[in-house]
């Protein structure tokens, strides 16, 4: 009897485990519009995604990639700087950290960094030693409270500081965020 049932769940249990690898995003939830950005991303795979809350619409680029879960990679240090502030371990007057002494093969991550320069440069030391300020159940716990990815529980005047860090320029027309090593995109209104 506990094999039938067993064997009788091994489709939903696949089911659900091939779920893990995407977000459960309806396209029948929504209103999306989907954009045609091949020109923008060239040989680049990838996709984009932009939410206009006043008209409660999704614009899309490769819905396919847009919903495959992956790893934060660099767009975590967004995260763990806002975790750090709110922790009070950095403060938007006072993010310096001394250098750790390691020689990085990056020169420009062997000195002193604040905030604003670790964003620049992704100085992936800042991060870790902001992580080890940290307990591992602390950060899980802002992980879980902000609902990652989705939703941001965090205070304003902390969520300035990091847009201020990664912002190059802004104009009428948009912000030029760094997001990725040198390269950098631009953000325009709707």
């Amino acid at each position: 009897m506990i094999a039938g049932l067993l064997l009788g769940c091994v489709p939903f249990l696949s089911i659900q485990a091939a779920d893990h690898n995407h977000y459960p995003f309806s396209e029948t939830d929504h209103q999306i519009r989907c954009l045609d950005l091949t020109d923008e991303f060239a040989e680049y795979d990838g996709s984009f995604v932009l939410y206009d809350p006043v008209k409660d619409t999704w614009m899309i680029y490769q819905m396919e990639n847009a919903t495959t879960r992956i790893a934060p990679a660099s767009t975590y240090k967004i995260y763990d700087s806002l975790f750090s502030l709110d922790a009070g371990i950095i403060t938007p007057e006072q993010s310096l950290l001394p250098w750790n002494e390691v020689h990085y093969p990056y020169d420009l991550w062997n000195t002193d960094q604040t905030l604003a320069s670790v964003m620049q440069h992704s100085v992936t030391w800042y991060f870790q030693a902001l992580d080890q300020q940290s307990d591992l159940n602390t950060i899980r716990d802002y992980i879980q409270n902000i609902g990652y990815g989705n939703q941001l529980a965090f205070s304003p005047e902390h969520i300035q500081t990091v847009k201020d860090a990664i912002r190059l320029s802004s104009t009428a027309y948009g912000t030029c965020l760094r997001t990725r090593g040198s390269r950098a995109y631009t953000l325009c209104p709707l």
